[in-house]
């Protein structure tokens, strides 16, 4: 599950009605998709109505939209120079011949910056799944590069930011209700219930596609915290937020 640090919910009614949502269907563990469905969609927008992090336009989503670009520049730098030349331009060369998890630990750190705000750790526990997801294989360097090599083009980087921002959102949804959970109905049923939104979560943004053309961005600049802006926010728009 997530391990950002606890959070606690706001006690308006909405939010208190989204709790009694959560924690009654929590007490039956794993719910069906039509169940995850719906507590996720009501997560969305009571989030967005309370102005919370996950809200439309909400400050707090600046911190996922940066690690995204941050990972966007990375996949355009491996696509179009190879691992160990976007390495040498990231100041990461050090890491040619390291071990698969010190160069994931190192890229996690680089790519995820820092963890200064709970937004922040969310966006960076959302990275460190996304990288496990794509280096799970991996042993050495050379797994890492012919990994990398093989999934640094567009079509992928599509996935990866739709996949990151996904786990994002299921970041802040554990901070927020994992605890509360564990306590009310035991940590058997808390961990099956997060597991089904998790699957849920990720099962809709499966077939998801960004309208842009992800090789003409320039990533590192305005227009590269513009666009995950924007892929964040038709994230969301998939689970009715």
């Amino acid at each position: 599950m997530g391990t950002s640090q606890a959070y606690e919910a706001p006690t308006t009614p909405q939010w208190g009605d989204l709790k009694t949502q959560v924690t009654r269907a929590a007490s039956e563990g794993r719910p069906d998709h039509d169940l995850a469905r719906d507590i996720v969609t009501n997560y969305i927008w009571t989030s967005r109505d309370s102005g919370n992090q996950t809200a439309h336009g909400s400050g707090g989503n600046k911190s996922a939209a940066i690690v995204a670009k941050n990972v966007a520049a990375f996949f355009s730098l491996v696509e179009q120079n190879g691992l160990r030349e976007a390495l040498k331009q990231t100041g990461l060369e050090f890491l040619q011949g390291r071990s698969g998890t010190e160069i994931i630990l190192t890229l996690l750190d680089y790519l995820g910056g820092s963890s200064s705000t709970i937004n922040d750790v969310d966006a960076r526990n959302a990275l460190a799944a996304v990288l496990d997801d794509i280096c799970n294989a991996a042993e050495d360097y050379d797994d890492i590069e012919t990994l990398l090599e093989e999934q640094a083009n567009e079509e992928m980087l599509n996935v990866v930011l739709y996949k990151f921002f996904a786990r994002y959102i299921f970041e802040q949804f554990c901070r927020i209700f994992y605890e509360r959970l564990e306590i009310r109905v035991g940590e058997a049923n808390a961990e099956a219930f997060l597991d089904g939104i998790r699957d849920y979560i990720n099962s809709r943004v499966d077939d998801v596609s960004s309208h842009q053309d992800l090789d003409t961005i320039e990533w590192n600049g305005e227009e590269g915290l513009s666009i995950t802006s924007e892929i964040l926010e038709d994230t969301l728009e998939v689970f009715g937020g």
